[in-house]
């Protein structure tokens, strides 16, 4: 993994190229960018991401948060989108400010809104089974974003590392790294509140998951993945259409041996 250099860090932009697969090979670089919303990019930002050459860009947001906030035009990229909720119950929550501050039983039961929520991301995912078909045709280098790239995006690259072939502590690992990208955001909105989360431990794991992401929330998501689909191919196929031949050309397509 590593950042394209000139992005601010709450971009949250990163390429995924580098990761080493279970099979010894590793992810070639300059094909998945994740990122924030490029409508958050500044001028020279954007000229930069035009540097990418990016053939498609998905954008992971709902139709009213891209009407809200429509992406940036760039020349040459198509423009891949998806209108709807992300996944089951995500309707339902409460994401605002409000929402995301709640305590004692309202806090707790907004947790277990918001897990069940990612949980339930990997399946019946419409995005998700626009992005894959990118993938499979080739339309690299693609970037995916949502509104931080930490979320939906996170999930988004959870699967496209497991369709390469990387392990759990690798697919984490860069789910986790969205705290790096946010840390002074996170540091900024936890400041001077000790000894209030120490009261409301749920306020503090809520404070975590607005402005970063939560390592229970990305273990759950993995959990339930390999509960559901000890197989994973068998995930890839059902949710997908991709069986083992595609696996394998999508693997060699985007991966290259490990450097001795």
């Amino acid at each position: 993994m590593r950042r394209p250099e000139g992005f601010r860090d709450e971009i949250n932009i990163r390429d995924l190229g580098g990761y080493r697969t279970e099979d010894g090979r590793v992810v070639k670089e300059g094909c998945f960018y994740r990122s924030g919303g490029p409508y958050l990019m500044n001028d020279e930002e954007l000229v930069l991401l035009e540097q990418l050459h990016l053939s498609a860009m998905l954008d992971l947001r709902t139709a009213s948060q891209m009407q809200k906030h429509p992406d940036p035009v760039l020349p040459g990229v198509e423009m891949l989108r998806h209108s709807g909720v992300v996944s089951k119950g995500g309707e339902k929550i409460d994401f605002s400010s409000r929402g995301m501050s709640r305590i004692d039983e309202e806090g707790w039961n907004q947790l277990n809104a918001l897990r069940q929520y990612y949980v339930e991301m990997p399946y019946g995912n419409d995005a998700f089974k626009v992005m894959f078909k990118a993938v499979k045709d080739g339309r690299t280098p693609l970037l995916f974003h949502c509104a931080t790239g930490k979320d939906r995006t996170g999930v988004a690259a959870m699967l496209i590392l497991y369709a390469l072939g990387c392990s759990d502590a690798v697919v984490l690992a860069d789910y986790m790294e969205s705290c790096s990208s946010r840390k002074k955001i996170m540091e900024q909105a936890m400041e001077g509140k000790e000894e209030y989360f120490r009261l409301h431990p749920e306020a503090r794991e809520l404070t975590i998951m607005k402005e970063g992401v939560s390592e229970k929330i990305g273990h759950a998501v993995i959990t339930a993945l390999h509960e559901r689909y000890p197989d994973l191919r068998d995930y890839f196929f059902e949710e997908y259409g991709l069986g083992e031949k595609d696996l394998e050309e999508i693997r060699n397509r985007y991966l290259k041996n490990a450097a001795v």
